[in-house]
């Protein structure tokens, strides 16, 4: 036995004094055992190259133990990719901890309700359109409004206000009504603040004026549309009459 060739198992014979490697024993040999698999090893296990060998000899018992040798080509290792490139943000956790970079995660955040929407929710439609009016957005406002309309609560939402309370409200009515994006919605509210108040004119002054600033808007944006229908009336006349003049021609 020689285990001088990095603990390989060679041809046994007997070991005579003076003979041996070093480590090898240089007294007569009695008896040799080799088992193919480590005592702790379970008895189902597959065989991976590992061996011990047991040497009975005059002086002693001698025990040499070969571990396995990893193949080359069987423990190949897959090519890193290179900083900066597609693969190399797409490594999976294990990669990227093995290199001292942890993957970022994005936590999801939990949405949070605007004001206004709590309120809807919770039914509350008076306080749901005071604070659409506090953001001071058309977008919140005219949303807040629809939702309204659609549950049947834009008359409750609008009613058993004081002037503090109805002052944002008509101020918005009278700057956006005309607006094309709104003008049907508002149109709808305005006349539900007729209905609602008009029986108080006169009780202030700021309603009443914001009142009569909502009627010249809405008579204004009336002529202009009646404006606008003729405009295309006569548009639709002409090309009308060119039509009839280019089929005549062929």
């Amino acid at each position: 036995f020689d285990d001088a060739e990095g603990g390989r198992v060679g041809p046994l014979h007997s070991f005579r004094p003076g003979a041996g490697a070093a480590g090898a024993p240089t007294d007569p040999v009695y008896a040799v055992g080799i088992s193919p698999k480590p005592a702790d090893a379970a008895a189902d296990a597959p065989y991976d190259g590992a061996a011990v060998v047991v040497v009975s000899t005059a002086a002693g018992i001698w025990k040499y133990e070969r571990t396995p040798e990893k193949d080359a080509l069987a423990v190949k290792k897959k090519p890193k990719p290179r900083a900066g490139t597609y693969a190399f943000f797409m490594r999976s956790g294990a990669a990227a901890t093995e290199s001292g970079m942890v993957p970022a995660t994005l936590k999801e955040r939990k949405r949070r309700l605007a004001p206004f929407d709590k309120a809807l929710r919770d039914f509350r439609y008076t306080d749901a359109l005071d604070c659409a009016l506090a953001t001071r957005r058309p977008g919140d406002v005219h949303a807040v409004l629809s939702e309204l309309s659609r549950r049947r609560g834009l008359r409750a939402a609008i009613s058993d206000r004081d002037e503090g309370a109805l002052e944002p409200l008509l101020s918005f009515v009278v700057r956006y009504v005309a607006h094309p994006a709104h003008s049907q919605l508002l149109a709808q509210v305005a006349s539900a603040c007729a209905d609602v108040y008009g029986d108080a004119r006169g009780e202030s002054a700021v309603v009443d004026e914001l009142f009569d600033r909502l009627g010249t808007t809405v008579a204004r944006a009336g002529r202009e549309m009646e404006e606008m229908a003729r405009i295309v009336g006569m548009v639709e006349a002409v090309q009308c009459a060119a039509e009839q003049d280019g089929g005549g021609g062929m």
